[in-house]
């Protein structure tokens, strides 16, 4: 797959996390918008097709290389969530958050 996508896909998580107004300056020559409180979303370029669904415990990106036909799923647990299967800490600390 396109790097191209992958570096899409990482500005679309920021631009779906971000609690605030992202600075387009730095997205000079680029599509860029805030996407609120959506809880989804869509992106359609020349090439790609990015969707985004933010769910209770992770943010859910889907991305679609449209001249390959390749699709990638990237499910993204939020910093504050355990992953099953690390809940197995024998430090006796809490988590960091």
């Amino acid at each position: 797959m396109d790097n191209r996508l992958l570096i899409g896909a990482a500005g679309l998580l920021t631009l779906a996390a971000a609690p605030a107004m992202p600075a387009c300056d730095s997205f000079a020559g680029a599509f860029c918008i805030d996407a609120g409180t959506a809880d989804r979303g869509l992106v359609i370029t020349r090439t790609a097709r990015i969707e985004f669904e933010t769910r209770d415990d992770m943010l859910r990106l889907r991305i679609e290389d449209r001249q390959s036909d390749a699709h990638t799923i990237l499910d993204l647990p939020f910093a504050n969530q355990t992953l099953a299967g690390s809940s197995d800490d024998r430090s006796g600390s809490p988590p960091d958050r």
